[in-house]
């Protein structure tokens, strides 16, 4: 018996293939070719590579998901320890010489109270303060939830008593939330 080798090569992969002739030159059994345990061994490899990929890709999710989620809530923190200082600073500085009039000023009337002399006063003050900050409003409320003075005059002697933001604020809690506004 001979043993008869023919090959094959292209750019991908060689293959060779062997059998057996006897010596009449009748081919006897052919082993199992290299090409067809080549083509099962790529036909896993290509599967555990796209295994692989979304594997990746889900994990790269998460872990973006999760950076983002702990990235906002440090901005949050940090900027609320920012307003903090900022509206203790205001308080500083406003409180002593404006004290009288905002205990009193709960019993004006909503027109009375825009057109007061004080609140030319205090809006002057506030803008000194505010300027080169990134202050888009200050707001002044009773214990009782009246504005006694914000930046935007139409809103001065509007009432907070339900809103979640002044309930949280008069029971000492500081809370702050990421919002996005129009320019």
């Amino acid at each position: 018996m001979r043993r008869h080798h023919w090959g094959f090569a292209d750019r991908r992969c060689r293959l060779h293939y062997a059998f057996w002739e006897s010596p009449s030159g009748e081919a006897l059994k052919l082993p199992q070719p290299a090409f067809e345990k080549l083509q099962r061994g790529l036909r896993l490899t290509r599967t555990y590579s796209i295994v692989s990929l979304l594997g990746i890709a889900l994990i790269g999710v998460l872990l973006g998901g999760y950076y983002r989620h702990a990235a906002v809530d440090s901005l949050i923190q940090q900027e609320t320890r920012a307003n903090r200082a900022l509206a203790r600073s205001f308080a500083n500085t406003i409180w002593p010489r404006y004290a009288g009039f905002l205990e009193q000023a709960g019993r004006l009337s909503a027109q009375e109270l825009r057109a007061h002399p004080e609140i030319d006063a205090l809006d002057a003050v506030l803008e000194e303060q505010v300027r080169g900050l990134d202050v888009v409003k200050v707001k002044i409320y009773s214990q009782e939830g009246l504005l006694l003075f914000s930046t935007e005059r139409a809103e001065i002697g509007d009432f907070a008593d339900r809103n979640p933001g002044f309930l949280s604020a008069r029971s000492g809690k500081v809370e702050s939330e990421l919002s996005f506004r129009n320019k």
